[in-house]
């Protein structure tokens, strides 16, 4: 069931994660967005008591994760990071995209109004604009299996949008641990087999 899920994406791709669009400074060395905001996150990283060491540590994970190397990065200090960003607050959306059917029906397996879903220990990537998700998704293409997840309460993910490679994809960051509600599942099956599944969920305040 669920524990196919990342091996699914490892197959079709997770394309809710994007890697690092870098820039160059004035020395001709290339930094990442998230390097340009180091000051900004350090300081209040150092107001919690974390030691520079810890800091240094904490943003590697990240910037791997931002770097398309989610798989590589510790899950618990991505989860530092977003305790010490912007919580968002609003709805958020979550598009995958499958290359078969029995794909998604794997990733699908067991869910139905009333489950409690994670995402395997792993930190996940979402959108405050939900027509990005459905662009990630290919909700509008009919040879595709897709997914949308609508989180219609977020608790605890981060506006991270401002770290990631398009900042005008208005990004948000869950920790590990989240977990959610399943409050709807709407799943329409084509002429041709494709599947399109739309699921409503809430953030748990209580993993």
């Amino acid at each position: 069931g669920r524990d196919d899920y990342f091996a699914i994406l490892d197959d079709n791709g997770d394309v809710t994660i994007k890697g690092a669009k870098t820039t160059v400074n004035g020395a001709g060395t290339e930094t990442t967005p998230l390097q340009n905001m180091n000051a900004e996150v350090r300081s209040v990283a150092l107001e919690s008591g974390m030691s520079n060491a810890e800091i240094d540590e904490m943003f590697n994970n990240v910037d791997t994760f931002f770097s398309n190397q989610w798989d590589k990065a510790n899950p618990k200090e991505v989860d530092t990071f977003i305790d010490l960003t912007e919580t968002y607050d609003g709805v958020i959306s979550r598009g995958m995209h499958f290359d078969t059917p029995e794909d998604l029906d794997t990733f699908m397996n067991g869910v139905e109004k009333g489950s409690v879903i994670g995402m395997n220990g792993k930190n996940s990537s979402w959108s405050s604009d939900n027509s990005v998700a459905r662009r990630y998704a290919h909700m509008g293409d009919d040879e595709v299996n897709s997914v949308m997840i609508i989180c219609d309460k977020n608790v605890s993910s981060s506006a991270v949008g401002k770290f990631a490679r398009y900042t005008d994809e208005q990004e948000v960051l869950s920790k590990s641990d989240t977990r959610w509600t399943v409050t709807k599942v709407d799943t329409t099956v084509l002429d041709n087999g494709v599947k399109k599944v739309t699921m409503h969920v809430i953030e748990r305040t209580n993993p």
